[in-house]
């Protein structure tokens, strides 16, 4: 009963994906690079793999020591890098959004907030709309930021289409320029928040409206790991619409060349390895990821894990495959984060 208790314990902080937060980027020495993903960890060669747990049949001592160490492992790696979601969307006890904790904790990573009261004339009722970005200051390349920046664009637009009109989404829709420095495009999206809002049409005529729970868009941009030639990014988008959409929030990861801008892509990845190979790895990594959050793995096959990826990008210790809320499980098991030990 006492293994169970602490096998209990374990699970609760092992997620259905795998967790990442990190803050370094590349380092140098000698004018030589050195490939840095965390805390200020040295770069490791070898990749640790997840202990495997048999299905089915008693778990005697070696199995349970075995599955513990498994979850100490997936731990570890969660507390690694940034792969989780919700990342601004805290609130204290009186309602208002709080700096994120683990954002808040990274140096060169600026956070930016802004608000103004939106109405909707046709319900006669008005609402604060808040927007966060967290952004890193500085990228590996122009062609890198650029890239991201664009990305931003479009899930910032995203994220505040749910309370915009028409005209208003024509208009964020264009976004800002990304050809320019971080400083520089913040400014520009709080310049485009307040056209926006100007275009929402709230005005001392509606002071009367009753006010109702506000809506929150919150944007993460980010570096999770670099190497000589490529960074890998977290952009995240968390939204929550007068706390009546269940605060839907998905993340993408884009290794990006730091010379052409250019993203890996699924297929190019397959391309470099063995599809059985990778089949059968994302599948026993995804059935453990499962299993450790509590949840039943389905009966999904490795290829189609794979035909169904929303994304794939490089990490230190192997490859990244995530899958968006929804596409392999149902609501309540979020998005899956899946590493495989292969580059």
């Amino acid at each position: 009963m006492f293994k169970k208790l602490i096998l209990a314990a374990l699970s609760c902080f092992a997620v259905a994906g795998v967790m990442l937060s990190s803050c370094n980027g590349t380092t140098k020495e000698d004018g030589e690079d050195k490939t840095s993903d965390s805390f200020g960890e040295e770069p490791r060669d070898s990749v640790v793999l997840l202990t495997a747990v048999a299905e089915g049949g008693a778990e005697d001592s070696s199995d349970y020591d075995n599955r513990v160490v498994g979850m100490e492992e997936s731990m570890r790696r969660n507390r690694k890098y940034l792969l989780d979601l919700f990342y601004g969307m805290e609130k204290d006890s009186t309602g208002n959004y709080l700096d994120d904790p683990v954002l808040s904790a990274i140096p060169g990573l600026i956070h930016k907030e802004y608000a103004a009261t939106w109405c909707i004339p046709s319900d006669s009722v008005r609402f604060e709309m808040t927007m966060g970005i967290y952004a890193d200051k500085s990228y590996p390349s122009d062609a890198v930021r650029n890239v991201l920046f664009r990305k931003l664009n479009t899930v910032i637009s995203e994220g505040l289409s749910y309370d915009s009109d028409e005209k208003q989404m024509s208009l964020l829709k264009r976004g800002v320029k990304c050809n320019q420095s971080t400083d520089s495009y913040l400014r520009g999206w709080q310049n485009l928040f307040n056209k926006v809002t100007a275009m929402n049409g709230y005005n001392s005529s509606f002071s009367d409206y009753p006010v109702i729970v506000g809506s929150r868009v919150c944007v993460v941009c980010h570096k999770i790991y670099e190497d000589s030639k490529q960074a890998t990014y977290i952009v995240e988008k968390s939204i929550d619409n007068h706390s009546s959409t269940g605060c839907p929030a998905y993340a993408d990861y884009y290794t990006i060349d730091k010379r052409t801008g250019s993203i890996l892509c699924l297929s190019e990845f397959l391309s470099r390895h063995k599809s059985d190979d990778i089949e059968a790895l994302i599948l026993k990594e995804y059935r453990m990821a499962a299993e450790a959050a509590g949840f039943r793995a389905s009966g999904i096959t490795g290829e189609e894990l794979i035909r169904n990826a929303n994304g794939v990008a490089m990490l230190g210790e192997g490859t990244l495959i995530y899958f968006h809320p929804y596409t392999i499980g149902c609501g309540a098991e979020g998005q899956y984060n899946i590493i495989i030990p292969v580059r």
